[in-house]
């Protein structure tokens, strides 16, 4: 394909020499941004999201700390334990169903761990065939994009369920 056809995001120059922190672990989640209020668990492409999502709810002054997963097998329970304490809630975001994926993990990670039980959102595509469309307007529609998400959230931190 020509190169034209693909984002530059996608595009790797084999040509350069591919460095990583002297502390990469590809098994550990990495702290996204640092929050107060809530945690959010996001991976692969929908961090773009998540991060967004995180900028719209600090316009408004709650404080998300957004998260990426890395693996989920083996799943970093350490690290999920630690982003979760002092959280008032968990919300999830994943480019998968919710059934099996990463959001269902860390709730029986919570459910396992009394100390950790707090209320926790999956956003995740709905158990069916998505019609084809845009990303975005595919996003939009199922209340994944960035704006729904910030909504969602905030509905939880006032004590409503979305």
């Amino acid at each position: 394909f020509p190169k034209k056809d693909f984002p530059n995001r996608m595009l790797l120059d084999l040509r350069k020499k591919i460095s990583l922190p002297k502390n990469y672990n590809p098994f550990q989640v990495e702290r996204l941004t640092s929050g107060k209020d809530a945690v959010l668990f996001t991976e692969a492409c929908m961090i773009d999201n998540a991060l967004a999502a995180a900028d719209l709810l600090q316009k408004e002054k709650i404080s998300l700390e957004v998260i990426k997963v890395r693996c989920l097998r083996p799943l970093d329970t350490a690290g999920i334990n630690r982003a979760i304490r002092g959280k008032k809630a968990v919300f999830t975001l994943e480019n998968h169903v919710r059934r099996g994926g990463m959001g269902e993990m860390i709730a029986a990670l919570l459910n396992g761990h009394p100390a950790l039980k707090r209320p926790i959102e999956i956003f995740a595509y709905p158990e069916k065939p998505i019609e084809h469309g845009s990303v975005a307007d595919i996003e939009r529609k199922y209340q994944l994009d960035a704006s729904s998400v910030a909504r969602q959230i905030k509905t939880v931190l006032k004590g409503r369920r979305p």
